[in-house]
């Protein structure tokens, strides 16, 4: 705080030449485009010894690296992601600072983040959230359903049929994404044609589906030989009770 209430980016930004401890972007030379750390600083016509990015021992000339904005090093810097979200850093100056969605589960919650960081439900499952934790943030019915949950798990959230249907989750699930593992999907060509089976494995590429039941009999299957069962026929699979 004290450090963004001196204008400490702007000095940063017009201010000294790298040192010592500063973080560098490499722009000549081996490595360019990476990030290092200057290791040794001889002040002479190539002063710099790196350590980290592409840097592979070489001596650099100052014109070959830039110190990083201030926002880049917070997180080399050691400071700790809630100081740097409460003083106001961007979502984008605190991501380019290196803070993965991982650093932001263990320092928030998922209420927190989607409120600090503007987290989508996506983002928010890609973090690690589970779906109660999710639920508890306010996240929507439709961003779940977009976010890729399965019904089983939408039910296993605690999420009623009562809530499901008021959402007009029949509706988002027939428009909806690709069937991915967890979904009941009816096999519309090859091995088992016409059965209902689980997609078990997905590696999406030309045929990324693994199934369980109907007649799969262990083939791969393309994405347009399943298709997702309508919302009503997946309600008994998912365990709801009649």
């Amino acid at each position: 705080e004290e450090i963004r209430a001196a204008g400490y980016a702007a000095l940063w930004a017009r201010g000294r030449r790298p040192t010592v401890g500063d973080r560098v972007r490499i722009v000549r030379g081996d490595g360019q485009g990476s990030e290092a750390t200057v290791v040794q600083d001889y002040r002479d016509s190539e002063p710099y010894k790196l350590s980290g990015g592409g840097s592979s021992g070489s001596w650099y000339k100052e014109s070959a690296v830039q110190r990083l904005p201030l926002h880049e090093g917070l997180k080399a810097a050691g400071f700790a992601l809630q100081e740097v979200v409460a003083v106001g850093f961007s979502r984008s100056e605190i991501e380019q600072a290196g803070y993965t969605l991982q650093d932001v589960k263990a320092a928030f919650s998922c209420v927190e983040a989607k409120e600090a960081m503007g987290y989508s439900c996506k983002e928010a499952k890609e973090a690690g959230y589970t779906l109660l934790e999710i639920k508890a943030a306010g996240y929507t019915l439709e961003e779940v359903s977009d976010a890729g949950y399965t019904l089983t798990e939408v039910k296993e959230a605690g999420y009623t049929l009562e809530e499901i249907r008021a959402a007009g989750y029949a509706a988002l699930w027939a428009r909806g994404r690709r069937p991915t593992v967890g979904d009941r999907v009816r096999i519309v060509r090859g091995d088992g044609q016409g059965s209902e089976a689980t997609v078990v494995q997905d590696y999406r590429d030309s045929e990324p589906y693994k199934l369980s039941g109907g007649g799969s009999s262990g083939s791969w299957y393309k994405e347009s030989a399943v298709q997702r069962l309508p919302l009503h026929e997946g309600l008994k699979a998912a365990g709801f009770a009649l």
